[in-house]
């Protein structure tokens, strides 16, 4: 999002979506947890998933979601991968995806000193 509104006005469209739309949906999940455009979600079986995805997909043209299953225990949020234990805790650690190719970019040339200074910190701490 190139405007400073952009994540503003997606965190508010996110809201009331859930809000309005998912409502139903969301009270039938075990946990359900946001980030801006980014879900967090478990659910007894996968019907409730196909459910909440299926709601999303016909409330906005402009929203295209996509999921993740977990995998041997594992699941990836954000920056985290998420590994339940067999005590049932879970075990957090950083995350990054395949893609990623561990460059940044310049923030001399490409960006300005506003968003140089909200990015430094959190790639300080991404190692």
């Amino acid at each position: 999002m190139s405007s400073s509104l952009g994540p503003l006005l997606a965190d508010i469209f996110m809201g009331k979506l859930d809000k309005f739309q998912l409502s139903d949906q969301i009270h039938r999940l075990k946990h359900y947890g946001r980030y801006m455009d980014d879900i967090f979600a478990i659910a007894e079986t996968e019907t409730d998933v196909d459910a909440l995805l299926n709601i999303i997909s016909q409330a906005h043209s402009s929203i295209k979601f996509t999921y993740e299953v977990e995998t041997a225990g594992s699941l990836p949020f954000l920056d985290v991968l998420l590994s339940l234990r067999p005590d049932d805790s879970v075990q957090t650690c950083v995350y990054g995806k395949e893609t990623w190719s561990g460059q940044y970019t310049n923030f001399k040339i490409f960006c300005t000193p506003s968003t140089e200074a909200k990015s430094s910190p959190l790639l300080s701490s991404n190692g």
